[in-house]
């Protein structure tokens, strides 16, 4: 709610930046890189689009509304692309209009109306329309069909405010008393259909956290630094939200004054689960883990890695894509990577807390012990090309022993070797040991996969609840999204995200851990405890005259 309501206020102006620019001594970085004049006004023009996709949101009294084609071009494009738009002359040239995607603009009112709205009647037409959503859906020779249709521009287009636009100007407190104040408000960008398609694709090729870092990147872009740090990094309400700070040690082991100290900032962790970890709190401890390396600088050292500052909106990757080297293609693990409402991360924190740094340590140590327990187990257990196990091969020896077969084939057992019942007895007795050995091996297993399970319990002021889940069903190289997200403030429900289906289902859905399921989690986001309210994801403010 915090992003939506700095976005649905937004009035920044290309003039602001010029502005912050020549009254500063120090160029403003946002991710350690300078940003262009051309940035800035992409990212101005992406989050005027955003701004007024969110009053349609909330405002409309249709069931639905569509995105332009311009916001999805520019959430999908690089950030450093650079995109025309066009002057403050209402009138499209003939080459454009033939052949890109324009949106007709009024700067005195400051609204748009793109093509597919344009072609429209009512909202009703405009909710039938393909809506550009789920990039990994063919939705592209609609738009393109779309775009392609001659349509007739006025070059003075006329615009009335609607009853929408001016309950979200109340609703922000916000008036339009002159020209100014949407001096650069949504313009016509001149993007070509080969360029949307092409972009659309990239969309489909990219990951969540791309997509996400670049929509980020755009509203810091456009957004007035609040400070700027010794290294001429931009502070925002976005690196408030979305940003931690990680802290990495390397320690020389021979060089206990030769510390060298890292800081980084962070939008999201990436676990694995390559490993096979038993849940996000095994696949985090993998991540944090304590590691002895040999640098050719400092020799041999020890890393550590812990968190600083945590940021509001906390994110988590699940790596589940690799590459298979035997037969050289990517592949996609569906192994289940277990979690829950509410995930701690006292544990992960940068703190001088002796009983914490006691726990950590021990932890360390019963981990280690259980990978030894572990790979015992795996060895007693694992089998041959004839698929047998070491205590299979042995009593199918004892089988044989004991059966006809030596007797008919005429097998003679040389005398200075363990007389048949002898070698039967004793390969029994091995067996046995074998079982013996697995059920010790299973109940200490589980005692410290239990303990470890409890070892942080009491270290729970680091709260995060969990909001939503990105879900990917199929394989490496195809498939399906969709996403669950919680309301808090109607009762907890879950409801989940699919195309242009939006529906309530019941949490057992999201928390769905089963073996061989290929509809598996792959980002998580939690949001910091007591910052719950913060999460609204459905707002509506709609008058009676207004519903369709």
């Amino acid at each position: 709610a915090p992003l939506r309501e700095y976005i649905c206020q937004y009035r920044n102006t290309f003039k602001d930046f010029e502005d912050i620019k020549n009254k500063a001594t120090i160029t403003r970085r946002i991710g350690g890189r300078q940003v262009s004049a051309s940035e800035v006004e992409r990212s101005i023009q992406f989050t005027y689009q955003l701004r007024d996709l969110f009053q349609k949101m909330i405002y409309s009294g249709s069931r639905c509304v569509t995105p332009t084609q311009e916001l999805a071009y520019l959430a999908f494009a690089p950030s450093n692309v650079e995109v025309e738009f066009a002057t403050s002359s209402h009138k499209i040239d003939e080459e454009t209009s033939n052949d890109g995607v324009n949106i007709e603009y009024n700067e005195e009112k400051g609204m748009e109306i793109d093509d597919l709205q344009t072609e429209a009647k009512n909202e009703d037409d405009i909710a039938t329309k393909t809506p550009i959503g789920d990039v990994d859906n063919n939705v592209t020779e609609n738009l393109i069909e779309d775009v392609d249709n001659d349509m007739e521009i006025d070059t003075e287009p006329v615009i009335t405010q609607s009853s929408e636009k001016r309950k979200f100007e109340v609703e922000n407190e916000k008036s339009i008393d002159n020209d100014n104040d949407f001096a650069t408000s949504t313009k016509v960008a001149k993007i070509s259909v080969d360029q949307l398609e092409n972009t659309l694709e990239i969309g489909r090729q990219q990951d969540v956290t791309e997509c996400i870092g670049n929509v980020l990147y755009q509203l810091e872009s456009a957004s007035k630094p609040l400070s700027l740090d010794e290294s001429q990094e931009q502070d925002d309400l976005i690196k408030q939200l979305f940003y931690g700070k990680t802290k990495q040690d390397i320690i020389p082991i021979n060089d206990v004054d030769g510390v060298r100290v890292k800081y980084e900032r962070f939008l999201s962790l990436m676990v694995t689960i390559s490993d096979h970890p038993r849940n996000i709190y095994d696949a985090l401890d993998a991540y944090f883990m304590e590691e002895y390396l040999k640098l050719e600088e400092y020799g041999d050292v020890r890393r550590t890695l812990s968190i600083t500052e945590f940021p509001t909106i906390l994110q988590i990757q699940i790596q589940r894509v690799y590459y298979d080297r035997e037969r050289f293609m990517p592949f996609k693990s569906i192994e289940p990577l277990p979690f829950s409402q509410t995930v701690y991360m006292d544990r992960y924190a940068d703190i001088d807390n002796a009983k914490l740094i006691d726990k950590k340590k021990e932890t360390v140590e019963m981990k280690q012990k259980l990978k030894e327990l572990q790979a015992r187990q795996q060895e007693l257990l694992s089998r041959n090309d004839a698929g047998l196990s070491r205590k299979d091969s042995y009593l199918e020896t004892v089988k044989f022993l004991k059966s006809d077969v030596i007797t008919k084939c005429n097998i003679k057992i040389p005398e200075n070797e363990l007389a048949t019942p002898d070698l039967i007895k004793g390969l029994e007795g091995i067996a046995n040991d074998i079982n013996i050995e697995l059920s010790k091996l299973y109940d200490e297993i589980t005692h410290l996969q239990n303990k470890i399970d409890h070892q942080f319990d009491e270290f729970q002021e680091m709260g995060y609840s969990l909001f939503a889940v990105f879900i990917h069903r199929g394989e490496a190289s195809y498939g399906h999204y969709w996403t669950y997200i919680k309301d808090f403030q109607n009762s907890g429900i879950w409801r989940k995200y699919n195309d242009e289906t939006v529906s309530e289902i019941h949490e057992e859905e999201v928390f769905n851990f089963v073996e061989g399921n290929t509809a598996t989690p792959y980002f998580l986001v939690l949001v910091k405890k007591d910052h719950e309210i913060d999460i609204e994801p459905l707002k509506r403010i709609i008058e009676a005259e207004t519903l369709n």
